[in-house]
């Protein structure tokens, strides 16, 4: 007997549909972290709905949390007077619905609206270059910021760095791959350190942010709804500290690691 935990891009990506169809089928049960997987585990490779067990990630809420001094990130990146936009995650080409370009195409909309803007990414990978060469063309070099690769112990400071999360991931399907998030730890990570986050209406996003509780969902195509969205959370403090502290309650009271593991446990008989 045997347990399969599904996450994502091993559902919705490429490779022998009928090995995995298989491989799921016979398996005694299946833990999948959204009920998007959970629907695409249904309808793609054909897994009985019986054998599904929905247990959602979680983070680590005393790592990720509200009132770490981020001083160190401010003076690096010369943050100083700045409205900061976070995103964290793969740049890579293979993660392109993770949707990071369209947010540097919009920069320059966002400027006029809030002139002291910049968009700082945490990640790195094979699509950096592509991602440098967008903000050159749209004369935003300056205001977009690519980080790196950041630790597991740095990354809360970024958090708090910064006054919204954004990251618009969209569905999108090439070369008969379909590709989106299947769920999306960072809003968690972002919401547990009391920021409101913004994230696209697809996938299993829509799970992990809560529409006007703990930031603001958008279509992901839809540019003006994206800098609508970015403004609105830059301008008004009070609402973002709002949807962040929401956030923050949400995280602990739901989606600590403790909580998963206690469901895991349950679900293996352990």
């Amino acid at each position: 007997p045997y347990t399969v935990c599904t996450y994502g891009m091993e559902i919705t990506g490429g490779g022998s549909q009928r090995l995995k169809s298989l491989v799921l089928r016979k398996a005694s049960q299946i833990i999948t972290i959204s009920q998007f997987t959970k629907e695409s585990l249904i309808k793609k490779l054909k897994v009985p709905e019986e054998k599904i067990c929905l247990i959602p990630p979680g983070t680590d809420v005393n790592h990720f949390q509200p009132g770490i001094d981020y001083q160190q990130v401010v003076k690096k990146y010369h943050l100083e007077g700045k409205r900061v936009i976070l995103s964290v995650g793969r740049l890579n080409r293979d993660s392109r619905y993770k949707n990071f370009d369209s947010v540097i195409r919009i920069m320059p909309r966002i400027l006029k609206k809030v002139p002291n803007a910049v968009y700082l990414i945490v990640g790195s990978g094979d699509d950096l270059e592509h991602l440098q060469d967008i903000a050159v063309q749209m004369g935003v070099s300056s205001r977009v910021i690519f980080a790196g690769q950041v630790s597991y112990a740095d990354l809360p400071k970024f958090y708090n760095a910064c006054q919204v999360f954004v990251m618009v991931s969209k569905d999108e399907t090439a070369e008969g791959k379909t590709s989106g998030e299947g769920f999306g730890i960072v809003y968690l990570e972002a919401n547990a350190c009391g920021k409101p986050v913004i994230a696209g209406e697809a996938g299993g996003a829509r799970e992990a942010a809560v529409d006007g509780y703990t930031g603001l969902l958008v279509s992901p195509d839809n540019s003006e709804e994206i800098v609508n969205a970015v403004v609105k959370l830059l301008t008004n403090p009070q609402l973002a500290k709002k949807l962040g502290e929401q956030g923050r309650k949400r995280v602990v009271d739901n989606f600590s690691w403790e909580m998963a593991a206690i469901k895991l446990r349950s679900v293996c008989r352990l």
